[in-house]
């Protein structure tokens, strides 16, 4: 690998990131861009950033491509970080049923670094019908039964 500086035309304003911002890698944590180098790797010139995770001690390298879709973030403002405080002490939110839905939702809003963010499926309520008639049930009306979860719509037989 080569580290030499990157081509003249990438500018670091089109990706929004500079040498020495503050950054959050998303497996990685806080960090700091320390340069920006262009390397050979596998017969292929790629732009990376070189992140230092200071209290992991590890550096890390990532594309600059990969960089603006996700896997980097700013530091938050201490205003981002006061509304992410009053959203967290507000009311909670409705959450999607399946554990899919609400994975994704999460690393949607995580990559966008807008943790405050309204969900993508904020209108939706838990008790909503489906598309065959049948409403959802949810986790207060769900309850486990010896072997088998039962909502409490259904009266046991006595």
């Amino acid at each position: 690998m080569s580290g030499e500086a990157p081509r003249a035309g990438v500018g670091d304003s089109a990706f929004g990131f500079a040498v020495g911002d503050a950054v959050v890698a998303r497996r990685h944590g806080v960090g700091r861009i320390v340069e920006r180098t262009r390397r050979d790797l596998a017969g292929a010139r790629c732009d990376f950033l070189t992140v230092e995770v200071e209290r992991r001690g590890v550096t890390i390298f990532i594309p600059v491509g990969l960089a603006a879709g996700g896997r980097l973030r700013r530091l938050a403002t201490p205003e981002e970080a006061r509304r992410a405080l009053a959203a967290l002490s507000g009311a909670p939110q409705p959450l999607p049923d399946g554990w899919r839905e609400r994975q994704k939702e999460a690393a949607r809003r995580l990559g966008l670094g807008k943790c405050c963010a309204s969900p993508s499926w904020s209108g939706t309520s838990p008790m909503q019908p489906r598309r065959g008639g049948r409403r959802r049930p949810t986790a207060s009306t769900t309850r486990w039964h010896g072997s088998y979860w039962r909502t409490s719509s259904a009266r046991p037989s006595a």
